[in-house]
């Protein structure tokens, strides 16, 4: 599994996006009207246990060996 999470709109946004060898999923934390996030929680981390939830959800298996992801050809 591999991921990057991130901010934007002066942290008004918090997202996580993510994948492991059959899923690719994204998450978005925010307000219609922006809004700060620091009244949540740490807006860096507020997409990422959303985003495992649904990992663990979709049945995946941290044990599984590594496979290695070919890059698609040019």
């Amino acid at each position: 599994m591999a991921g990057r999470s991130g901010t934007v709109h002066d942290s008004t946004d918090s997202w996580f996006i993510g994948y492991d060898r059959e899923y690719t999923c994204g998450v978005w934390v925010g307000f219609d009207l922006p809004k700060d996030l620091s009244e949540i929680g740490p807006r860096g981390e507020l997409a990422l246990p959303i985003w495992v939830e649904i990992m663990n959800a979709l049945g995946t298996d941290a044990a599984l060996p590594p496979v290695e992801i070919v890059e698609p050809g040019k």
